[in-house]
């Protein structure tokens, strides 16, 4: 197959000069760089526990943004109450937020939520925003139902039942303002359509109606992919990708362990194939990786065993947090693990990981580097040779200066410079 060569061009008024470096455009529709597979360093919050958000004894669900704030759901261990949080970006997340001008949250035991209290609507998933005539609002998945709130106050709008029994877990609003989500070990994602003035202002409990089945497959595109313990799931900007996270953890009672399917998922909405899944591994040298432990981890006091609990995936939220407005954090895709225990002496634990579409080069960088803003390569063959599967849809930012570097880019990527002009391949 003939390669058709492309033109690329620089995010910023300042152009890239190819040179003698050649680049070639993969034949397939992806348009957009949306590859979020580079990991940043951290994660942070890491090990965050017995926080006025974040109490023992409860499990972190999902998590979505509107852009200026987070947003995070909770479940009590005892299985009776939902908790929804709200916090703005530039709280830093491993402590006590509640008195931070702009956070609130609420819970099923509220007055407001004697609806869903009554039905014992407890299990809010993996959550998702979406913006109606100019107001936002959360869709938070309940299983077989999804509760809507208002994003500006957190106040409580409706729910709506899935029709025949379906939903899970976590779902996502598309582009189309459809919703999407799937059962909890699903080889498909179904989209819903969503009578969005039946549930706001009409307060119907059917505003949700079937349309379509949408097979899942492997980056062959033809082998079905079956997943297990749906977790979470959100759209990139465009709508071009779907990242989801799946897994599950096993310890004393629990059911089935992990599976080597389990983890984050980069799906392509064109196809329904999944270009990318990451790797559970400590190894800083993968760079798509998404490390925890789902086995049985031990607890102790002063070196006396107390108890137990496993690290399983839980949500995810695609928000560029590249500008340091968001403390100690930097990347695009945010996914949350949570350490479930099992005893009152030990501590459950919050984790979320951060991922970035953008390797840094810059000419003071290094040959031996991750290409994170604070280890940056010195050229894109130094890139090459430490990442040398360099993936679709991945930003390479170059900082200003010249760069000898010749050879080929056989990935669909896009180059950028900063600071000014970037020419490559010229001594």
């Amino acid at each position: 197959m003939k390669h058709k060569a492309c033109v690329i061009k620089c995010a910023t008024t300042a152009l890239a000069s190819l040179g003698a470096y050649h680049s070639w455009c993969q034949n397939e529709p992806l348009t957009h760089f949306e590859g979020y597979h580079l990991a940043q360093p951290g994660p942070y919050p890491f090990g965050a526990n017995s926080l006025d958000w974040f109490p023992d004894d409860y499990e972190v669900q999902g998590v979505t943004n509107d852009g200026q704030n987070w947003f995070f759901t909770l479940t009590d261990q005892d299985e009776t109450t939902g908790v929804l949080w709200k916090i703005p970006k530039e709280v830093p997340l491993d402590g006590d937020v509640a008195s931070y001008p702009g956070v609130m949250h609420i819970e099923l035991d509220s007055l407001s939520l004697t609806e869903l209290y009554n039905l014992g609507a407890w299990h809010w998933g993996d959550l998702d925003f979406v913006e109606y005539l100019g107001v936002g609002y959360l869709v938070v998945p309940i299983y077989q139902r999804i509760a809507v709130f208002r994003a500006d106050d957190l106040s409580y709008v409706n729910w709506s039942n899935f029709p025949n029994n379906g939903g899970g877990g976590w779902c996502a609003v598309g582009n189309d303002l459809n919703l999407y989500g799937s059962t909890n070990d699903p080889n498909a994602i179904t989209r819903f359509f969503v009578d969005w003035d039946g549930l706001l202002f009409e307060y119907e409990h059917d505003a949700l109606y079937e349309t379509q089945e949408y097979p899942m497959t492997e980056s062959d595109g033809v082998t079905p992919l079956q997943l297990t313990d749906m977790q979470g799931g959100e759209f990139s900007p465009t709508g071009e990708m779907l990242y989801l996270v799946s897994g599950r953890g096993r310890c004393l009672f629990w059911g089935e362990g992990e599976t080597p399917q389990d983890g984050i998922h980069a799906i392509r909405t064109d196809t329904w194939t999944r270009m990318r899944k990451s790797v559970r591994t400590s190894n800083v040298l993968v760079p798509f990786r998404y490390n925890y432990d789902p086995t049985c981890i031990m607890c102790d006091i002063l070196g006396v065993p107390t108890g137990a609990g496993s690290e399983t995936p839980e949500g995810l939220t695609i928000w560029a947090l590249q500008d340091g407005s968001a403390p100690y954090i930097e990347g695009t895709l945010h996914v949350l693990v949570d350490r479930y225990t099992f005893a009152a002496n030990c501590n459950d634990e919050l984790f979320l990981h951060h991922y970035s579409p953008i390797i840094h080069i810059d000419t003071e960088g290094a040959v031996l580097a991750y290409g994170t803003s604070g280890s940056q390569f010195d050229g894109l063959t130094s890139a090459q040779n430490f990442y040398p599967d360099l993936w679709n849809g991945a930003t390479l930012s170059f900082d200003a200066g010249v760069y000898g570097d010749t050879g080929f880019i056989n990935q669909r990527v896009r180059l950028i410079s900063r600071n000014g002009t970037a020419l490559i391949g010229q001594e």
